[in-house]
């Protein structure tokens, strides 16, 4: 897995209006972020800057319900902050 390694943040991003206050809906940014690979996958399936998981998945790694998730997703979307796509078999790249 090519996600090893840091990230950086600035402290703006915890006044950013997507983040309105929730400590899983930060937990979720950084998780987010964390999962992201680095470079491509070698077999080519993963390009930097992504992750696949399951919208359940993401729910239960940062203990959001279905609809807080779909919620914050949306506004991380509508932000620009994050794209989702369709990875196949009806899972979510996000």
């Amino acid at each position: 897995m090519l996600n090893n390694g840091f990230i950086l943040f600035h402290r703006h991003w915890l006044r950013h209006p997507s983040m309105k206050d929730s400590a899983r809906r930060r937990f979720l940014w950084v998780h987010i972020l964390c999962s992201a690979y680095f470079e491509d996958s070698k077999d080519g399936r993963i390009k930097a800057g992504q992750f696949i998981a399951t919208r359940k998945q993401l729910a239960d790694a940062c203990g959001l319900s279905m609809s807080a998730l779909k919620c914050a997703i949306a506004d991380f979307v509508d932000a620009e902050m994050l794209t989702v796509a369709s990875a196949g078999r009806g899972l979510p790249a996000v």
